[in-house]
């Protein structure tokens, strides 16, 4: 698969790298050429001294042959044109791009970027889980944020523990995808009982993600 990353920083230099050892053909599209020569040097890639936010740009560094395109540049007004521009004008099939401030997600996908990711929008969900809603012992975003997993522990106090799946106040938008209970594992269905020392793995939209959690893990009134 050919890869344009669109920005050189640091996550640029650590995604090429990895995209590299998993055998794909990585360009990277920057206007720095110190930048440029560094890619090239320590990691072997294909690198074009080029800005793209520019039609030009993009078309130095051949996007029209792109399988895939990331912007990665640490400015979201930048990343929004380059995703612009290889929709657009380079029919690029698949565009990710970076977000540096949560608050311009639907910015991009306003234009057609589906995949966003925010680094600042996982991180401070990380952060709150843990520091806020007890039992929350793991959490991973999927779908660029818009879906978090979590592995919620049921303490002896919990109001899930003993109540049929069913009975409990699940939001919609959220479900429990599996229990852990005892070594094992198994898939539940809306008579299973939650027992104290479960860990349930919750899927869920990123809204309804903490009122599912708190459904499991809050304690009995």
């Amino acid at each position: 698969m050919r890869v344009i990353l669109a920005g050189g920083g640091r996550v640029a230099f650590f995604l090429a790298r990895s995209l590299r050892t998993h055998g794909h053909q990585v360009v990277v599209c920057d206007g720095d050429e110190t930048t440029c020569a560094d890619f090239a040097s320590r990691l072997g890639v294909e690198a074009r001294v080029c800005d793209p936010t520019s039609p030009e740009g993009l078309e130095d560094a051949e996007a029209g042959s792109a399988d895939t395109l990331i912007a990665v540049s640490r400015d979201d007004a930048r990343n929004l044109v380059t995703c612009q521009l290889a929709l657009v004008r380079f029919s690029v099939p698949r565009v990710v791009a970076l977000v540096n401030d949560p608050e311009n997600e639907a910015l991009f996908r306003a234009v057609g970027v589906e995949s966003v990711f925010s680094p600042a929008r996982v991180m401070a969900s990380l952060l709150e889980q843990h520091a806020g809603l007890d039992g929350v012992i793991a959490l991973a975003p999927a779908a660029g944020g818009k879906v978090l997993l979590s592995e919620v522990k049921i303490g002896d106090g919990a109001a899930a523990a003993g109540k049929r799946l069913r009975d409990l106040a699940l939001p919609p938008g959220s479900l429990a995808g599996c229990i852990l209970r005892g070594g094992g594992a198994f898939v539940p269905n809306g008579d299973s009982e939650i027992a104290a020392g479960d860990r349930v793995v919750v899927i869920a939209v990123a809204e309804a993600h903490e009122r599912a959690v708190a459904a499991l893990a809050s304690a009995r009134a």
